[in-house]
């Protein structure tokens, strides 16, 4: 299967001279059309810069990024947003739906900044209204809604444009547990039926078992990923052993340091 995205030998540099911090060091990774991967690490570990580079928000210091086969640095600012916009679905931690408007207006907002047709997008917004079953939502408001159903909502304007990638940052995080895996439900159906890639960040050991393979970021570094064996049989309880096993081997690393 062929790489929908590939970092190779990404840095991340913040500042200069004595104060310059290495975010990133020398990422090599490598993300399968249709992959449904997890990004995994501790607080400060680089994750969330990882994750604005391979969405195109922020930009790498050194390397190359390629995403569906376009070198990312050979493209100008203009060409990069259009380019984003038609390829790159985001589901930010906070939902950031813009509590003005109505949750109809809201998945409306990527269709109207892409210029497309009123009657095709509402088509559009009333299809995937359907497909995340959401219809009774559409004419309220956010804060008439609760965090599941802003999740639902987040993941509709996310699909809005049609990409063929979603980034999720922390989609589940402060949801009770039903609202958690009602939201990582809808993803995994999103990746399984519709072959939508599927980057998602998360500190969540079970919800991190959903993804066919799971990356550790440490220091600015990959420093393991574990792999769902889906040709041995291997069950989703079988994967999570190996995702707490793997995320609890760090944790003791860093106590180590303590």
């Amino acid at each position: 299967m062929e790489n929908i995205i590939s970092a190779k030998n990404i840095y991340k540099f913040y500042g200069e001279y004595d104060s310059k911090f290495e975010a990133l060091k020398g990422i090599n990774l490598d993300i399968k059309r249709g992959e449904f991967i997890g990004i995994m690490g501790p607080s400060g570990s680089g994750k969330s810069t990882l994750i604005n580079i391979l969405s195109t928000l922020d930009n790498h210091t050194k390397g190359n990024l390629f995403i569906n086969g376009q070198d990312i640095s050979k493209i100008n600012n203009k060409e990069l947003s259009d380019f984003r916009m038609k390829n790159i679905g985001f589901i930010f931690q906070n939902h950031n739906l813009l509590d003005t408007l109505t949750n109809r207006d809201n998945i409306l907002t990527p269709l109207i900044i892409a210029e497309r047709g009123r009657d095709e997008s509402n088509r559009i917004v009333e299809e995937l209204a359907k497909k995340l079953g959401i219809e009774e939502l559409l004419d309220k408001y956010p804060s008439e809604c609760s965090g599941g159903q802003r999740r639902r909502v987040a993941i509709a304007r996310a699909l809005s444009n049609k990409p063929n990638i979603i980034i999720a940052d922390e989609p589940t995080d402060s949801l009770d547990v039903k609202m958690a895996m009602e939201v990582i439900e809808t993803l995994k159906r999103l990746n399984i039926e519709d072959g939508i890639t599927v980057i998602l960040v998360t500190h969540d050991q079970l919800i991190g078992s959903y993804c066919d393979r799971v990356v550790l970021v440490k220091d600015g570094k990959l420093d393991n990923e574990i792999v769902r064996e889906y040709k041995n049989g291997e069950e989703q309880i079988e994967f999570y052993r190996k995702v707490v096993n793997l995320t609890s081997k760090n944790i003791e690393d860093l106590l180590g340091v303590i």
